[in-house]
């Protein structure tokens, strides 16, 4: 029998595809975010915040990534990554129903009691109410931990949607497009942070210190939402300093300073969700706080760095910071609600992207990979997001999690290069090779920092999707963390359009 996995990776094929189109067109896009509070054993109860970027794939269906994490209770760094979909339905010019399934795995605090596995599964209900700019919504959400998890229930869920439209082409097109339009800018980068923890603070077990000093891997997205005014979505995984399988998530909003024409400062303040590794984040809440110095570089690159300060309300963590990223600075067509004809667009170049669900199974490769349930695979889900740089190279990242095999905690962040060779007719060959941070589950990570190789057959299927299945093999740089990987994914092609900051005017 297929797994379930398997199964609905068929069905996206069968849902998806009859959409896929070959022109440029506006799709409705929009930005979910939910917050329902969850029944424990023992009458606890722990809010979750739950975030989804989800694309129009048929007119009534919208598809994406997701993440969940814990925000009140006593279970900060319970965090899950995976996919969402959402369907609706319109009632009235302002009213609408909107129903919707989350597919995804993680854990985090509670261990094995309360995720098992680790595999999620939420469906919600409910309607959205239209304000200016914004949606509001509500209604009832189930949610599960099926694979001997203890969380499972329904419960009544609030919140927010920004609807907004992107301009899409499936699949990988040449050329670009062209006219008089406007455009918005983002910037995309790879974050080191490097915390400094006062003397005093404890981990959450209340008694043991925490380590002083922690370095952590992620990456950063900000969008210009005015001239000075940015909005930013951040995550970073643990990779040294002894808190093996901590990981934050954070959304904030800062402000620009120009000090030169290349120079600026950037001021900025985020919330967020965090926890795992022992690190007293109470609930979850984390706020975040930050002053970089940026430096523009030729062809849209730029470097920054600066102090940062970072603190749970809610626990006891709380420590100075050194951040320091580079990343590209980038403009897109900006469209309206109702979209925008090409032709009124301004000169940009197609970018090619692939998005990927993917299925990976760890298979034992050292004695000591695991602190429990060695004799346990480890099963995993996440997203995989591509960014082609040449006819035959792409830049890769991943954010996967356990959902089963006893090792519901375990995530892990990484990045690296791809090569696409073609094998024969609609069959490719990859190779990819990534780093980053991992940990929790059980599986010894030691300081966190995590290399992957993987080798996969690629068939090209109908319209812009592909299938892929390979194989591969994962370590821990500074552990005993060993295993063989078996990949199966689902990608996506999609085109989208944009240029270096600098080389046309944004308004």
């Amino acid at each position: 029998m297929l797994s379930p996995v398997v199964r609905a990776f068929l069905l996206v094929v069968v849902v998806v595809a009859p959409a896929l189109a070959q022109e440029p067109q506006p799709r409705d896009a929009r930005l979910v975010v939910h917050f329902d509070e969850y029944a424990l054993p023992g009458d606890e109860r722990m809010g979750m915040l739950g975030g989804s970027l989800l694309y129009e794939a048929r007119p009534w269906l919208l598809l994406g990534p997701s993440s969940y994490g814990a925000l009140t209770g006593e279970r900060g760094g319970f965090i899950t990554l995976g996919v969402a979909g959402e369907a609706e339905a319109s009632l009235t010019e302002r009213l609408g129903v909107r129903g919707g399934a989350f597919v995804g795995a993680g854990g985090g605090r509670g261990g094995v009691h309360l995720s098992g596995g680790g595999l999620m599964l939420r469906g919600y209900l409910g309607l959205a109410a239209a304000l200016p700019g914004i949606r509001v919504t509500g209604g009832v959400s189930h949610v599960d931990f099926p694979n001997r998890g203890s969380i499972r229930g329904a419960q009544g869920y609030l919140g927010v949607e920004y609807p907004f439209r992107a301009l899409v082409v499936d699949d990988w097109i040449a050329g670009g497009v062209r006219g008089t339009g406007p455009a918005s800018r983002s910037e995309f980068a790879t974050v080191y942070r490097r915390y400094w923890i006062p003397d005093g603070v404890v981990r959450d077990d209340g008694v043991s210190a925490q380590p002083d000093r922690m370095g952590l891997l992620g990456v950063e997205w900000r969008r210009r939402v005015s001239e000075r005014v940015f909005v930013k979505i951040e995550s970073e995984g643990h990779m040294s300093g002894g808190s093996e399988g901590y990981m934050q998530i954070f959304g904030g909003v800062g402000y620009r300073v120009p000090l030169a024409p290349s120079t600026e400062v950037r001021l900025s303040g985020a919330v967020g969700v965090a926890g795992g590794g022992g690190v007293a984040t109470g609930g979850g809440l984390l706020v975040d706080g930050s002053a970089l110095v940026q430096q523009a570089l030729p062809g849209g690159l730029f470097v920054a760095a600066g102090p940062s300060w970072i603190r749970a309300p809610d626990g006891d963590f709380r420590a100075r910071g050194l951040t320091a990223m580079a990343g590209y600075d980038f403009e897109t067509p900006r469209l309206g609600p109702d979209g925008r004809a090409v032709g009124d667009l301004l000169d940009f170049e197609a970018r090619h992207l692939r998005v990927r669900a993917v299925h990976q199974s760890y298979l034992q490769a050292s004695d000591d990979w695991r602190s429990h349930h060695a004799h346990l695979d480890v099963h995993l889900l996440g997203v995989k997001l591509d960014y082609r740089i040449a006819p035959a190279f792409f830049l890769t990242g991943q954010g996967i999690a356990a959902h089963e095999g006893q090792a519901g905690a375990y995530m892990a962040g990484l990045v690296g290069v791809g090569t696409r060779l073609p094998l024969a007719g609609p069959v490719l060959l990859e190779l990819e090779a990534l780093v980053g941070a991992a940990g929790g589950g059980g599986l010894r990570f030691g300081g966190g920092l995590a290399g992957q190789v993987n080798g996969a057959v690629v068939v090209a299927l109908p319209g812009a999707l592909e299938l892929s299945a390979g194989y591969g093999r994962a370590e821990a740089l500074r552990g005993d963390f060993a295993a063989h990987v078996v990949d199966l994914s689902l990608g996506y092609r999609l085109t989208v359009f944009g240029r270096g900051a600098g080389s046309g005017s944004s308004r």
